[in-house]
């Protein structure tokens, strides 16, 4: 490219025109503006009107803490729940006037000081934050409450226990009478009752390992109690009278996993259960204090169970975490099964067992991918959606499959690797989802058996740059010693055996993906290795040829190489990274220069064009603004942002959009008009973009912030 193209080119970037565009959504019944659905759901109450309210320990957007009213509207989030040294907890309870949040306050690292608002150096506090029930986002101040610099609401943080830093302890259990506030803290072993109003402890009882609480109409506590091996052992459910005294007990079968309590307008104690059953699981005899089984709610093994597995459902339960129920007779569900982040699905049933409502948050940090054969199906790591792109912007997917099957398939990578890449690709016309981490230490494949295992992706293949580190259950289990390996199930049984990996030639590296053809690439600084697929196991499982790699040479336009995208097809690759002192400003971002070659892959090499794109240099960490990846698509280069350019009045991450054969700035997709805030791109891959049969482009863009990945729609004008 001459230098003057080159120079017209950085003047381009640099007041490039906004795109129209539609701006939606994938992975989140809201988009954020303001309504969301959280992203994770640990503990549920419902008041007896169906207000209800939620908790998780760690939500990115803040909104630990939300209510939704019986229908199921969105009625706000708590906030005050994420920073300043005060994060989110396991429990919240409820009585007519507060809202109660357990809380776990820090000084990171000692660099909070403020005895009135943090703990001492070295220690942290488990307590409860008080909130009036009116508005949850104010305190309820009381003597000798905590809190009041930074984010924190002043004088309305009690503390429950102090322990050390590095302690595995939280609050389990909260329930709150009008009167009392009852705090189990599991580690610690007691149960305490504090003055509701003034919040001064009144009494305690010691009992072991006290979990979730519930209090029925005849005043008996409810106590769920761990074993002491809480993976193999059983589990215990016991009653204590308001002055501590046990007066029933019963112990589960060691295979239900008891997760949640409540009691229904009916009398029964409702008991969840996420073992095998999946299922709700149902107690009568409060009066008298002598449970007994009276049935279950919800299909036996929920979603994992026929006709179709993984399929969503009514009663279908995945995990589910909390229940709760309202003076109505309406019970409600809070499924929390995923492999990393991103896991609500919140359900309503009426009396008659029909579902009310549904809403879901079952994103994190996710990129999902459209099936380009059908334009009806959107896959992520774990889920599929249907698609229906002529809907209104907000209504265009909704959540039909969950792909991973603990109980048949417990190898699956998913469960194993923090996982949030996805590629839906069409191998020789066989469908195969491949799957990869934040950083892209691994590629996974799963095949699809649906006269077998319904929606499930069946474990197929994974390739790792290095040894993993094995995990407390012993995965992956036979794998090398030492360097890169591939696992390939030969069987079909979706298990690892040790006979079933092979060496990879070269370990460690960069960014690894999988192209339209099934090449396998893996990133290196000075180069790119294409490992090309040879065909499918008798049991459907992909293979590559690991001895015929090839090696594409980093361009000079790049001095460090961090990104390749490969259309096969047409021989045109796409090279991102470094140049000179135009470097990368974060850790996880491409670098800003950018190359674009036609004829790699017969090994005549044709410069396209070549660019550094604007970046702001000198940013770091969640203020960097700099180009993080790309993909090629249809007859454009797509380049999306980590966050904005002040000088293109962009604040949050974005797409610019350049001609794939010149390099022309045809502008920029800026998703923010649409759903307001988005978060600092986390994934090192975190764009993908497919062009549509009917000529527009979507793309689907990570946002961790509020739950979702972004999609918008692009139509080129005539003049692009």
């Amino acid at each position: 490219m001459k230098l003057g193209l080159f120079g017209m080119l950085i003047s381009l970037c640099a007041g490039a025109a906004e795109l129209p565009c539609e701006v939606s959504w994938v992975g989140n019944d809201w988009g954020g503006k303001p309504d969301w659905v959280l992203q994770d759901i640990d503990d549920l109450f419902v008041t007896p009107e169906g207000d209800v309210y939620t908790h998780i320990g760690w939500e990115e957007g803040g909104g630990n803490v939300m209510c939704f009213n019986r229908d199921g509207a969105w009625k706000g989030a708590a906030m005050h729940t994420h920073g300043w040294g005060y994060d989110g907890g396991e429990a919240v309870a409820a009585n007519t006037n507060y809202v109660f949040i357990a809380l776990r306050a820090e000084n990171e690292g000692g660099g909070l000081v403020d005895e009135a608002t943090w703990p001492p150096k070295g220690f942290k506090w488990l307590g409860v934050s008080r909130r009036p029930r009116g508005d949850f986002r104010k305190g309820a101040p009381f003597e000798g409450g905590k809190g009041g610099k930074g984010d924190t609401l002043k004088a309305s943080f009690k503390v429950v226990a102090e322990v050390p830093d590095k302690a595995d302890e939280t609050i389990r259990g909260m329930w709150a009478t009008e009167a009392e506030l009852f705090v189990t803290v599991k580690r610690e072993g007691v149960v305490r009752v504090y003055d509701a109003e003034t919040m001064v402890e009144k009494r305690s009882w010691r009992v072991a390992r006290p979990d979730r609480i519930v209090m029925d109409v005849y005043k008996t506590l409810w106590v769920l109690l761990a074993p002491e091996d809480e993976k193999t052992g059983a589990w215990s459910v016991a009653g204590f009278d308001a002055a501590g005294k046990e007066k029933a007990r019963l112990t589960f079968d060691a295979a239900v996993r008891p997760a949640d309590l409540a009691v229904d307008a009916k009398g029964r104690l409702l008991v969840s259960d996420t073992g095998v059953a999946q299922q709700v699981r149902l107690y009568e005899g409060l009066k008298k204090r002598k449970l007994k089984p009276c049935g279950t709610f919800g299909e036996p093994r929920g979603i994992f169970g026929g006709p179709v597995p993984g399929r969503v459902g009514e009663r279908r339960f995945n995990h589910p975490r909390g229940i709760g129920a309202d003076a109505a007779g309406n019970l409600y569900v809070a499924n929390s099964g995923g492999t990393g982040g991103g896991s609500t699905v919140l359900e309503s049933y009426a009396p008659d067992g029909s579902l009310r409502w549904r809403r879901c948050g079952v994103f994190f940090v996710d990129l999902a991918d459209l099936d380009t054969e059908t334009e009806r199906d959107i896959y992520s790591k774990e889920e599929r959606f249907a698609v229906g792109f002529t809907k209104p912007a907000g209504q265009q997917t909704t959540y039909q499959a969950y792909t991973v099957n603990p109980w048949k398939y417990p190898d699956d990578p998913r469960l194993h690797i923090w996982s949030a890449n996805a590629w839906f690709l069409r191998v020789q016309g066989v469908p195969l989802l491949f799957v990869s981490n934040m950083g892209q230490d691994y590629v996974q494949a799963f095949r699809f058996s649906p006269a077998t295992d319904g929606e499930t992706a069946i474990p197929a293949a994974l390739v790792s740059k290095k040894t993993v580190k094995v995990t407390e259950d012993g995965w992956p289990r036979g794998q090398p010693a030492s360097g890169a390996w591939c696992w390939t199930d030969r069987n079909g049984d979706g298990a690892m055996q040790a006979d079933e990996y092979e060496a990879v030639e070269k370990e460690d590296g960069g960014c690894m993906f999988v192209d339209a053809q099934c090449t396998l690439w893996r990133v290196f600084g000075q180069a790119a290795r294409g490992v090309p697929f040879k065909g499918f196991t008798d049991k459907g499982a992909p293979q590559w040829s690991w001895k015929e790699a090839r090696e594409v040479a980093r361009p000079a336009e790049i001095s460090e190489l961090r990104r390749i995208k490969v259309d096969a097809v047409r021989d045109i690759v796409a090279f991102g990274g470094d140049l000179g002192e135009d470097k990368h400003q974060h850790w996880k971002p491409m670098g800003p220069a950018v190359a674009v070659y036609r004829d790699v892959l017969k090994g005549k090499p044709q410069k396209l064009w070549s660019a550094v794109l604007p970046y702001s240099k000198g940013s770091s960490g969640h203020e960097s603004a700099e180009p993080m990846s790309f993909e090629i698509a249809g007859d454009y280069l797509f380049v999306c942002y980590t966050r904005g350019l002040k000088e293109e009045k962009v604040d949050y991450s974005f797409v610019k959009v350049f001609g794939l054969a010149d390099g022309r700035l045809v502008g920029n997709l800026v998703p923010e008009r649409g759903v307001g805030e988005l978060g600092l791109l986390d994934l090192e891959d975190a764009l993908r973009v497919q062009r549509l049969r009917d000529g527009r482009y979507v793309l689907f863009l990570e946002d961790d912030y509020k739950a979702k990945s972004v999609m918008m729609l692009w139509k080129p004008a005539l003049t692009h």
